[in-house]
């Protein structure tokens, strides 16, 4: 299982995981809704939405890391 942290300026975390049904899923319910309408950019210039699965992951994890926030992969 692919699962991405990232650790929030107020202090909390972040989980995002791919689930059985091969979707990104998160235990913040809200952050999940905005990034899933949204969708998140990815390095190569398309935009990838939590059923894209790891490569919606690998978006994430650029996203925030660019913010300058800590991001940890397990």
């Amino acid at each position: 299982m692919c699962r991405l942290s990232v650790v929030m300026p107020c202090g909390k975390e972040l989980c995002f995981f791919i689930h059985e049904d091969r979707k990104v899923h998160c235990n913040h319910a809200r952050v999940l809704s905005v990034l899933g309408d949204r969708g998140v950019v990815h390095q190569n210039g398309k935009r990838y939405f939590p059923t894209d699965g790891e490569i919606f992951l690998e978006a994430l994890h650029d996203f925030y890391w660019l913010k300058g926030l800590t991001v940890k992969i397990a």
